[in-house]
Formats: C-alpha cells, structure tokens, sequence
C-alpha cells in the first residue's frame, strides 16, 4: 500500500511540473513589414478607451493599434466625464503615426463660470 501511495505522488508531482513548463520567446516582433502601419496613441490624462472605426479596440492610452493596412481610419477616445475626441487618420504604407490628445488643453472641454449678485456688487 505504501507503494502505491508513493507512485501516486510521484505521478502527481511530475503532471503538476510539466503543466507549469511554458515556452518563452525573447526576440523582438517584427514590425517591418511591407505595407502594414502602426499608430502610437497617447492623451493626457492616459486611461482613454481607444475606438476605431467605432469599435471598441479593448485598449486604453497609452497604446498602440498594429497591423493597419493603408486608408482613413475614424480615431474616437472616450475619457471619464470629458466628450468624445473625434480624429480623422489618414494611414500611409509603412506608416509609423504618433498620436496625442491633450483634454486638459482644448477649449472644448473647459467651461466658464459668471457670477452676478442682486443687488450688484454684494
């Protein structure tokens, strides 16, 4: 019975061993290659859920949407409390594009406030 208790256990360990085994690649994606585009996108403050083409790319700033082929792409950011940002891209072949959003600085997400008394001047 000790017997096989022991085999039992050294089964056991050798399946849980060989399921923690993962392959691992160290070399670099190839990036390079003819015809296809990336755009880099960043915004102040990061966190902005990334759209294209209205779809959502399950990605948030600051990030990256590989593989695009040549076109116009719709670029939409969505951000908290801030309206949507809405940007017309236009891709070439083997473009690398950075693109940056800053909601802190456009007039259109800053309000203003006016205050008035009665009487006046109180």
């Amino acid at each position: 019975m000790n017997f096989i208790l022991k085999y039992f256990l050294f089964a056991a360990i050798s399946v849980l061993m060989y399921s923690c085994v993962k392959d691992v690649s160290v070399t670099e994606p190839v990036n390079d290659i003819k015809g296809v585009s990336k755009i880099i996108i960043t915004s102040k403050p990061a966190g902005a859920l990334i759209y294209l083409e209205g779809k959502n790319m399950g990605i948030i700033t600051p990030d990256s949407l590989p593989w695009l082929l040549p076109g116009n792409y719709e670029l939409k950011l969505k951000l908290g409390l801030f309206p949507d940002h809405k940007a017309q891209i236009t891709i070439k072949d083997s473009d690398k594009l950075f693109y940056f959003y800053d909601y802190t600085t456009d007039p259109v997400n800053l309000g203003s406030i006016k205050c008035s008394s009665s009487p006046s001047g109180a």
